[in-house]
């Protein structure tokens, strides 16, 4: 990094001839990133917390074959995070690989998105996404892949008129050598739906999805958990309130059911459901985006029960200067899970509730289109109402990071 930054003019090249390679509709983008992270809470505990100091490095490549203006546009990323824990006993070092893949196709009526994902991680694993996807406790390291896939279709039927589908589907896997704790998962839903432009800046949407929920336990003896079917709807719209504003509204409702597991336990659970999402452009440097989610979920946690999840999300972004931009974003985010009551095999267990807080912000300086060093802050705070709704943890993370590429 040092090199690169260093003057280049008495060399005869420039620093995007190594970064950016171009040839026709193809170009290829490699990358590399530094950080040095101080987390005071590694594994979400409490009572107990561990600090750490972490460093990470992070190669990529970035791939486009077609115009970033074209009808087909095929997108390819990659990246290898290695990061070496200093201050910690229990772990050394930690790896992930992440790759997706998106193309998207355009013709005079059809509108086709495709993007597929594939992680393999050895990383720490914990947490309120510990909670809510596969482990019943977390800490160290935990080998697992995730898989996720999306297909959206759009057909223009007439001016006004337009229909569309998406298929999405989501695995999480764990190695099974490590299956004292964890709870493979597999997602999937199907949506249709359609679209009328009732005015210019005012389209009329209404949906419906159906999707399905399974949970196997790599532990031997442990309840699997029901296996879940989904099916919902919307009515709303999407809206242009001016050319700075934007925004969708959706409000429907969800109805959830499942067979009786080991325990006997069986399900049929409703609720009311929604999304808003609100942009806007305040000024020609800074914009804004608040977001609302109301839906139902089952954690693998709760064998025979479902939650309704209410979640509030506003973030700000700011940027500073024209040819050495410096970016400010700020954030915050509040959620509320409220669970049902349950039957496991020690009897029927009482509802409860899990609150989740958190923050944000940063600033990133950008000296050349190609090198950007940034100062990033995330808190994250996590409680609940009885002692099933499992472990309270509050986490303060801090990173230094800098990134070269294009």
């Amino acid at each position: 990094m040092c090199a690169l930054l260093a003057p280049t003019h008495g060399y005869g090249f420039e620093a995007k001839d190594l970064l950016a390679f171009s040839v026709g509709p193809l170009v290829v983008r490699p990358s590399v990133g530094a950080s040095e992270t101080y987390n005071d809470n590694l594994f979400y505990n409490s009572g107990s917390e561990e600090s750490a100091f972490i460093t990470g490095v992070t190669p990529a490549v970035d791939v486009r074959l077609g115009r970033l203006d074209g009808d087909r546009i095929l997108h390819f990323k990659y990246d290898f995070n290695h990061y070496w824990y200093h201050g910690v006993d229990m772990i050394d070092t930690a790896v992930a690989h992440n790759l997706a893949l998106t193309g998207t196709w355009r013709g005079s009526r059809f509108l086709s998105d495709t993007a597929f994902s594939f992680g393999f991680m050895d990383t720490v694993y914990g947490g309120y996404e510990s909670f809510e996807q596969g482990g019943v406790v977390g800490g160290s390291n935990v080998e697992r892949t995730t898989l996720d896939f999306s297909q959206r279709l759009r057909y223009q039927i007439s001016q006004k008129t337009a229909a569309y589908g998406r298929f999405t589907l989501n695995n999480l896997d764990f190695d099974e050598s490590q299956y004292s704790s964890f709870y493979d998962r597999n997602v999937w839903r199907v949506t249709g739906g359609f679209g009328y432009q009732v005015r210019p800046k005012v389209e009329a949407i209404g949906e419906v999805h159906y999707g399905q929920t399974s949970s196997d336990p790599n532990m031997p003896f442990r309840d699997k958990p029901p296996h879940l079917e989904t099916i919902g709807g919307f009515l709303g719209a999407n809206l242009s309130f001016t050319t700075k504003l934007t925004g969708t509204a959706k409000v429907g409702y969800e109805q959830v059911s499942a067979e009786p597991n080991e325990v006997g336990a069986d399900l049929d659970f409703g609720a009311p459901i929604a999304q808003v999402s609100l942009t806007s452009a305040l000024t020609e440097r800074s914009s804004a985006t608040l977001s609302y989610n109301r839906g139902t979920g089952a954690s693998v946690q709760s064998s025979a029960a479902v939650y309704t999840s209410d979640y509030l999300r506003l973030q700000y972004r700011h940027a500073l200067g024209t040819a050495h931009p410096v970016v400010v974003t700020l954030g915050g985010s509040y959620g509320l899970n409220s669970y049902e009551s349950r039957l496991t095999a020690a009897g029927r267990q009482p509802g409860y509730d899990r609150d989740i807080l958190g923050a944000n912000a940063s600033i990133a300086y950008q000296p050349r289109p190609w090198f950007t060093v940034g100062l990033y802050y995330k808190y994250t705070q996590s409680d609940g109402s009885s002692p099933w709704a499992g472990v309270d943890y509050a986490v303060n993370e801090i990173t230094l990071a800098l990134s070269l590429g294009y």
